[in-house]
């Protein structure tokens, strides 16, 4: 990550391509030349920030949601992509971001399903947040059979 937009050297050493800091000559990565046309490869690493470590993001996290809160969203964030894990947890921390306050009801009610991703919470809170202004500049009475329909739907509804 701490080349993407630099220049750096490039040079086939055997069936290898060898790319170097262009300063130093400090070797930053090596790849398997491939020959066939029209191929794009692509190391995804190359654009992780590997400098921060899952505990800090955890921790990150638990001081917007509260640590039990926190523990039960990341184990199921783990639980349901393992792979991008640490992916997760920088995307949240940005869908987190976006709001001065987070509905923790939203949040609890998320970490009671068996499987969770980032864009599922980016989902809820935005249709929380639509729903909410909604309601705020409506100027209906809120009858017994609206707050019916409001339980079964998790308290919003969108059509």
């Amino acid at each position: 990550m701490a080349y993407q937009g630099s220049s750096v050297g490039v040079e086939a050493v055997g069936t290898r391509l060898v790319i170097n800091d262009l300063y130093t000559g400090k070797k930053i990565a090596e790849h398997k030349i491939h020959h066939g046309k029209g191929q794009t490869i692509k190391n995804n690493h190359h654009y992780r920030d590997l400098s921060k470590r899952i505990e800090e993001l955890e921790g990150q996290i638990g001081k917007r949601l509260g640590e039990e809160l926190e523990s039960r969203i990341c184990k199921l964030l783990r639980i349901t992509s393992p792979t991008i894990y640490k992916d997760q947890l920088f995307g949240l921390l940005k869908v987190l971001s976006g709001y001065q306050e987070i509905d923790l009801e939203v949040m609890e009610r998320l970490s009671d399903g068996p499987r969770l991703t980032v864009t599922r919470i980016k989902d809820y809170l935005e249709a929380y947040a639509i729903s909410r202004e909604v309601a705020e500049r409506a100027s209906f009475e809120v009858t017994e059979a609206l707050t019916r329909y409001a339980a079964i739907g998790g308290g919003h509804a969108i059509h």
